[in-house]
C-alpha cells in the first residue's frame, strides 16, 4: 500500500500499509458473514507478509535493530547505522516497529513465529536500557 503514484514513482510503505491491512482484515471479516452473492475480494495476505519482511531488520542488523521495522524497503526515517560486521543498516524505530507488530498480527502471523517474537525481544531490550 502506497501513493505518489502521479511522480512516476509510485511506491509502498509501512506507514500507509498497516492501514491497508487494517482495511483488510474488516473487510475479511465483513465478507465471512456476508451471505452476499457479490463476488469476494482476493485480500493477498501472503503479499502483505512479503512486504513486511522486506521492512523487518533481521538479526544481522545488530541487536539495537533485530526485531524492529523501518519506513520502506531502502528508506528508513531514523537513518542507517553499522552493523558489526561492518555493514550499513536501516535503522529501526518506534512508530514502524509499532505498525509492523500491528501488520503482522492483521495478516494472522502467530506470536510464536520468529517475526514476532523478535520484535518483542527488542522492545524488552529498549525497556530493560531505559
Amino acid at each position: 500500500m502506497g501513493y505518489d503514484a502521479e511522480s512516476g514513482k509510485p511506491y509502498a510503505d509501512l506507514s500507509n500499509s498497516v492501514l491497508g491491512y487494517e482495511a483488510m482484515r474488516l473487510t475479511q471479516n465483513v465478507q465471512d458473514s456476508s451471505t452476499s452473492a457479490t463476488a469476494r475480494t482476493d485480500l493477498n495476505w501472503e503479499a502483505a507478509r512479503k512486504f513486511l519482511d522486506q521492512v523487518q531488520n533481521k538479526s544481522d542488523s545488530g541487536s539495537n535493530n533485530a526485531g524492529g521495522f523501518f519506513y520502506r524497503p531502502g528508506e528508513s526515517k531514523a537513518g542507517t547505522a553499522t552493523n558489526s560486521a561492518g555493514v550499513v543498516v536501516f535503522r529501526s524505530y518506534g512508530s514502524m516497529t509499532y505498525a509492523g507488530l500491528l501488520s503482522l498480527i492483521y495478516a494472522d502471523v502467530h506470536r510464536d513465529d520468529p517475526r514476532v517474537r523478535s520484535r518483542i525481544r527488542m522492545g524488552h531490550r529498549a525497556l530493560d536500557a531505559g
